[in-house]
């Protein structure tokens, strides 16, 4: 959850007719919040994944990567995967 209820009522509304999946993580990767779409598709309650990092929606091959990505761009304020156009896979819980 965010922060505040003031700011995680905020992102409810503007996210909940959304149906992409919208993730908020922190500079460390952990899940802030996540709307409703993120639950619907990789089968989590939003309580169960705020808290976890990000990795937890990636399969393996990806999850050993994310960190480098976040710690380079953490370091170097430059997005060389991180906010760029790809497609990835996801994992389920299931």
């Amino acid at each position: 959850m965010l922060k505040d209820s003031h700011h995680q009522n905020f992102f409810d509304q503007i996210t909940s007719s959304l149906i992409e999946a919208v993730i908020i993580i922190d500079k460390k990767g952990i899940i802030q919040t996540v709307n409703s779409a993120v639950a619907d598709l990789f089968g989590y309650s939003q309580d169960e994944l705020s808290g976890e990092n990000v990795r937890i929606l990636m399969p393996e091959d990806e999850a050993g990567k994310h960190d480098s990505y976040i710690d380079n761009y953490n370091k170097t304020g430059k997005a060389k995967i991180l906010n760029a156009g790809r497609e990835v896979k996801g994992q389920h819980k299931d």
